[in-house]
């Protein structure tokens, strides 16, 4: 017969009165959910924008040397980054 071992997520409240109880068992997290979104957030639009400047130089060298067709990844690039912006800027504003 196997034990399972549910899972509980304590909330604010709980941990609050946990580290209360016992700052040294229960420390303060260091980061918080909205900090850590907010540098995936940022880490995301960085990559991205990495990515689009490095395919931009290849597309720019190909070029020189062949008669490289459009490439839509910039316009993907840009539809990706745009919700990535608003989410960014959006972050500090939520309560």
């Amino acid at each position: 017969m196997s034990q399972e071992t549910p899972l509980v997520v304590p909330d604010n409240n709980q941990l609050a009165y946990l580290h209360e109880q016992d700052p040294v068992r229960h420390p303060e997290p260091v980061f918080g959910a909205r900090t850590v979104g907010t540098l995936m957030i940022v880490i995301g639009l960085l990559s991205l924008g990495l990515a689009a400047a490095q395919h931009w130089q290849q597309l720019k060298r190909l070029r020189t040397q062949y008669a490289a067709p459009r490439s839509l990844s910039q316009l993907v690039a840009v539809l990706v980054a745009v919700p990535g912006v608003v989410a960014l800027l959006a972050t500090p504003l939520r309560n």
